[in-house]
């Protein structure tokens, strides 16, 4: 009835069918949302009511600046939410909630969003890690008033991030428990 050949292409269709639909892997990188908590306790609460909730955690990582730790991150099985507690030094600079998107030029990007909010008559800003070992102009977060309690991330993709990876300063973390 089917040759070997069709049901390799069939198989193939229901799994790219069900990593659209599900795909908790990094690629492709469409971005995601950051939903900001104060601590390390309060994130392992959280997971462990999104868990109940049937939206378990994929993995969990830290992104480091030399040996301080910015943000512990974990990602949920959606691909799509991170729960991450940044350090206190930076929550007290920007939002830790907000939408992070990929884009190729981080810098640029940030430059015309900022733009568009000041020509609408808001107020931007703009931060860069500045850390020896970061990939420059990889990583840019854009605060301004007109976003409520949020704060836009614009990073290179996934797949250009190793390089902070090898570096150590994105590790691989434990999960946190209360």
């Amino acid at each position: 009835m089917f040759t070997t050949l069709e049901y390799v292409l069939m198989g193939w269709a229901v799994v790219a069918t069900i990593l659209v639909w599900k795909n908790p892997l990094p690629f492709p990188d469409r971005g995601h949302r950051l939903l900001g908590v104060t601590n390390d306790a309060a994130r392992a609460v959280v997971l462990r009511m999104f868990r109940t909730l049937r939206l378990p955690t994929f993995t969990t990582f830290e992104l480091f600046a030399k040996e301080t730790r910015l943000s512990a991150q974990s990602v949920l099985m959606d691909g799509m939410t991170v729960v991450h507690a940044l350090h206190p030094t930076l929550r007290a600079q920007m939002p830790a909630t907000g939408i992070s998107l990929p884009v190729s030029d981080p810098r640029r990007a940030a430059k015309f969003v900022m733009t568009d909010l000041r020509k609408a008559g808001f107020q931007a800003a703009m931060w860069e890690p500045e850390e020896d070992g970061y990939v420059e102009n990889s990583l840019v977060i854009v605060t301004s008033d007109a976003f409520d309690g949020w704060a836009l991330t614009l990073r290179v993709s996934q797949p250009r991030l190793f390089p902070l990876a090898r570096r150590g300063l994105i590790r691989p973390a434990k999960m946190p428990t209360t």
